[in-house]
C-alpha cells in the first residue's frame, strides 16, 4: 500500500523483521506496465530490496500523476489509464489471495505455480504511451516471470534464512 519503491522497501525490511508475506504492486510511466513482487518468509526467497529497493530507496519521492512528464501542463485525459491500473492490481490481489489461502487443501493457485517472485506486465509497447520503454515488448499483454538473485550484502535476506 505504499507509492514509491522507497516505502516499498520499509515495507518489505518491516515483512521481512516480522516474518510476514510481502507484497508489492506498481505502476510504470502512464501505468503502461505493472510489476508485481512477493516475498513468502521460510522459503529461502529473494526480498524486494535485493531486486527493487535499491533503485530509488533513498530517494522518498511522490509523483501526482503516472507520468515521467516534467510539464503537469501537456498531461491530457487519459480514459485507458484506470483499465490498465486495474489490470496490474488484479495480477498483485491474485497473488495476494495465493498466498493467503497456500495451505488450504482445497485451494487452486491462480498465480504462484506459474511464475516466479517479480512479475511484469505489460499493457501497451506504444512508444508514444510508454516512451522508450514500452519498446522492450513485442506486444501488449505479455505477462513475464522476471529471475531475481540475493544480493549478499543485503541487509535482510543476505544473512540467508
Amino acid at each position: 500500500g505504499a507509492d514509491s519503491r522507497h516505502a516499498d522497501s520499509w515495507a518489505s525490511h518491516i515483512a521481512y523483521e516480522s516474518n510476514t508475506p510481502f507484497v508489492s504492486t506498481g505502476f510504470w510511466h502512464r501505468a503502461f506496465a505493472s510489476e508485481t513482487f512477493y516475498w513468502i518468509p521460510n522459503k529461502n526467497m529473494t526480498c524486494y530490496n535485493c531486486v527493487l529497493g535499491r533503485m530509488n530507496s533513498n530517494k522518498p519521492e511522490k509523483q501526482l500523476y503516472y507520468t515521467n512528464q516534467q510539464d503537469a501542463e501537456k498531461l491530457n485525459f487519459e480514459p485507458g489509464l484506470s483499465v490498465d491500473i486495474e489490470y496490474g492490481t488484479t495480477i498483485g490481489t491474485k497473488v495476494i489471495l495465493d498466498i493467503l489461502n497456500r495451505d488450504e487443501e482445497h485451494y487452486t493457485t491462480r498465480i504462484l505455480d506459474d511464475y516466479g517472485q517479480y512479475i511484469l506486465t505489460c499493457n501497451t509497447n506504444k512508444v508514444n504511451i510508454g516512451g522508450e520503454d514500452a519498446e522492450k515488448f513485442e506486444k501488449p499483454l505479455i505477462t513475464l516471470s522476471l529471475n531475481v538473485e540475493r544480493q549478499d550484502d543485503c541487509p535482510d535476506c543476505g544473512k540467508k534464512e
